[in-house]
Order: structure tokens, then C-alpha cells, then sequence
């Protein structure tokens, strides 16, 4: 009898822990606010379920219906700018929620300033220039020259014959059309030859030893 009440008493104690444990944790997920630091030029607006983000360079606009499907997460205004917070005590939506603001603060940085990345052309005889029409020619070893058109919502200029840069106020368009722009030559594996963002790390593999 006695070891019976001593485990009841044993299994009392615990669940009383792992609930207070769980309160605890629900109480800091309710009142975690993510908060949207105001730039100077910089308007923020919605309009239904859309974000719309307008500054001195442009606007983008962000379907926040898509992003959280499942409504998790809220925002409002204050004096210093806007705020995001979770909607349910869960670790989820606190996650979601900070994704969101880090997404946004990205947004507002590009209306206001861009976004650029420098690029190179590298190898014997590798050249590229910008023609009128914002498409870069690139002389990448082949016996043709290799033209790509940029979109209209990303720039272009070159430096040098080697040197080249991509603008725009979206981070993602820039980093995509990068992307692209690298797989027309891919940097070789053991020389390192192709087209790449400057400084970026290549692994290059030994060559043959005779």
C-alpha cells in the first residue's frame, strides 16, 4: 500500500511539472513579438491579402495568404513601425512569424537601397561586355558568343571585360538571375574557369600527376 501511494504520488508530482513546463512555453510563444524596424522613404500598405512595400526604388509586394495559409501569425502598427506575432501559442507559428519579418525587413532594404552582386568571368580569352539593350555577350570558349537578356526588373554594367554587376531592388531575382548566368559555364572543377560571383569558394580537384 504504501509503494502504491508513492507512485501516485510520484506520477502527481510529474504531471504537474511537464504542465507547468508546457504553460511556461506557451506563454513565451504568445508573447513573442517580432518587430519591423521603420525605414526613412519606406511605406508599407495592404491590400486584401497582399503586403504591398513601396520605396524610393521601386515596390514589391509579398501574397501573405500564401505564406501562411494557415493564419498564424498577425501584425499591426506602432510608433516605431510594424510588428509581427504569433496568433497561437505554438512553436510553429512563433517560427513562421520570424521568418516573415526577416523576409520583410529584406523587402523594405531593397526599395530603399537594392541589391547588388559582383560577378566574374574567369579563363584564357573569357570576356564579356553589355550591349544597349541590357543583354550581356559572353566569349566563354565556344565558337559562338553567348548571349543572355536580363529581365526588366534586374540591371547590368560591366567594369572591365572581365568584371560585371547585377542590381536590383528584389534579392531573389538577383540571386536567380545569377544563377542563371552561372550555368551557362560553370566553373571548371580543376581550373576554375567559367563564370561565378566574385570571391565565391571552388573546390578544385588535383589535376593528374605524371
Amino acid at each position: 500500500m504504501y509503494i502504491l501511494r508513492m507512485v501516485l504520488s510520484v506520477l502527481k508530482y510529474g504531471f504537474v511539472m511537464i504542465f507547468n513546463a508546457r504553460q511556461r512555453n506557451n506563454s513565451k510563444f504568445a508573447s513573442k513579438v517580432y518587430e519591423i524596424p521603420h525605414i526613412e522613404g519606406v511605406r508599407l500598405s495592404t491590400e486584401g491579402s497582399n503586403l504591398n512595400i513601396e520605396g524610393p526604388l521601386g515596390s514589391v509586394s509579398l501574397q501573405m495568404n500564401k505564406l501562411d495559409p494557415n493564419a498564424l501569425c498577425s501584425w499591426a502598427t506602432n510608433d516605431d513601425g510594424w510588428v509581427i506575432f504569433p496568433c497561437e501559442a505554438k512553436k510553429k507559428a512563433n517560427a513562421l512569424c520570424n521568418t516573415l519579418s526577416k523576409l520583410i525587413q529584406q523587402k523594405m532594404l531593397g526599395v530603399s537601397q537594392g541589391f547588388l552582386t559582383k560577378m566574374e568571368v574567369s579563363g584564357v580569352g573569357y570576356r564579356v561586355q553589355l550591349e544597349g539593350d541590357q543583354t550581356f555577350c559572353f566569349k566563354l570558349g565556344t565558337s559562338h558568343d553567348v548571349l543572355y537578356q536580363l529581365p526588366d526588373d534586374v540591371r547590368g554594367f560591366c567594369s572591365n571585360a572581365t568584371d560585371f554587376y547585377l542590381y536590383g531592388v528584389d534579392k531573389a531575382r538577383v540571386t536567380g538571375v545569377a544563377a542563371q548566368l552561372i550555368a551557362l559555364r560553370k566553373p571548371d572543377p580543376y581550373k576554375g574557369k567559367g563564370v561565378r560571383i566574385q570571391n565565391s569558394f571552388i573546390r578544385l580537384k588535383a589535376g593528374k600527376k605524371r
